[in-house]
């Protein structure tokens, strides 16, 4: 893959002391009223331009209209030369702490499949949404998040000469501290592009904005930049890449758990019925695969082992929710629209509090443990992919530390 530095715009940090007050989460992990409440701290809350709250249909253009403006009154300010940005984040996973390192570059556009490959599905409404807001902004205002594999960890070896100087910024937000700095060195751009060149990468997170940006190109393959994007490049061998379990919840429906499980198990014994608590306490503690299948009004549930399959096409966690539980049991699938809205997910730890909180809202919880990296490489290299929201790469990038233009 080619990477190259781009000249990015930032917060400008005397007029933007605190970038915990403006930094957003990516736009698809919260919703519109989460937006508001972060949109309320600060008139320059990153939120305001990828989950723009202006009324009507049209939100695409006051976002375009207000980045513009920032960009004009200097609240954003661009790097004099070309960079790569060393991203430095932090925090705890499970009570023990973790840090993970990335180079923020842009990437030469090509066709997934080749040296890019995706490794979960997607939804075309969202790249139209991620689409409309890159054509009235020209602008690349969210992370990709790749992953690629080299056994050097250049990265990690050329860090310390870059973390000598003080970053560009710093702050914590959610429980997690970040740093960034700006790498224009030409000897530590020129190891990183070497290092990056021979190594496929798969799309972490961020599908959407990759093909947006694709498309994007195809539209506009005159445009200067518009044949890159803006990602954040990790390797695979970093000790601090970190995937937490996304579990599913179905809202309604009318079959009863016995029903359901007796849908799973044909023949033979099946799992015994036990309290809800019970199960959410000790459906990942087996060394055989298996997920935890609770109704939430019940608040009952059962332990499902994930049936053997073949070695060198392992039958992964979330793929068997899908293919043996949702689709033929349940009668939902994730590539019908109607049926999207009868499916959610639960990203990261649930505690038994939590399950409280979901039975008001949700019938059926699926407790899913994540996939490994080893286990996404493996999927993505036989050209197959995993079911949307399979992943939950933690900590997130976070939107607004770097922004790339496209067209000067």
């Amino acid at each position: 893959m080619q990477c190259f530095p781009f000249r990015g715009w930032r917060y400008h940090p005397e007029k933007i002391p605190r970038p915990e007050e403006v930094i957003s989460p990516p736009y698809d992990v919260y919703n519109d009223e989460d937006a508001r409440q972060m949109q309320a701290r600060s008139p320059y809350h990153f939120s305001h331009i990828i989950r723009n709250q202006s009324p009507g249909k049209d939100r695409y253009t006051p976002a375009a209209d207000l980045l513009r403006e920032w960009m004009q009154s200097g609240i954003l300010i661009r790097d004099s030369q070309p960079a790569f940005y060393l991203l430095r984040q932090t925090t705890l996973v499970q009570h023990r702490p973790v840090t993970r390192l990335g180079v923020i570059a842009t990437l030469r556009l090509e066709p997934l499949g080749s040296s890019i490959l995706p490794h979960e599905a997607t939804i075309p409404k969202h790249v139209n949404d991620r689409y409309r807001l890159m054509e009235a902004t020209r602008a690349q205002t969210g992370q990709i998040f790749l992953i690629y594999q080299d056994s050097t960890r250049t990265v990690d070896r050329l860090a310390t000469e870059v973390e000598a100087k003080p970053p560009l910024m710093q702050f914590a937000l959610d429980g997690i501290e970040t740093s960034l700095w700006a790498i224009t060195a030409p000897h530590l751009i020129g190891a990183i592009q070497s290092a990056l060149a021979p190594a496929p990468a798969i799309i972490a997170d961020g599908h959407h904005r990759y093909k947006t940006a694709w498309q994007y190109y195809q539209n506009h393959p005159d445009q200067p930049g518009a044949d890159q994007v803006m990602v954040t490049l990790v390797n695979s061998a970093n000790p601090g890449l970190e995937i937490l379990p996304t579990h599913r919840l179905v809202r309604n429906h009318t079959l009863t758990l016995e029903a359901l499980r007796d849908a799973l198990y044909t023949r033979g014994s099946v799992p015994p019925i036990r309290p809800a608590v019970r199960i959410l306490n000790s459906w990942n503690e087996s060394t055989i695969p298996q997920i935890g299948v609770v109704d939430l009004v019940r608040e009952a549930g059962f332990l499902a082992t994930i049936p053997p399959a073949d070695a060198e096409t392992p039958l992964l966690p979330v793929r068997y929710v899908h293919d043996a539980i949702l689709e033929p049991v349940l009668g939902l699938s994730i590539h019908r629209n109607a049926d999207l809205d009868n499916i959610a997910y639960h990203k990261g730890t649930l505690a038994p509090s939590d399950l409280t909180v979901l039975k008001g809202k949700y019938r059926f919880l699926f407790l899913t443990p994540p996939p490994t990296v080893e286990d996404v490489f493996q999927v993505t290299r036989q050209g197959a992919t995993l079911p949307q929201k399979s992943t939950y790469f933690y900590p997130k990038v976070y939107s607004g530390m770097v922004i790339r233009t496209i067209g000067n």
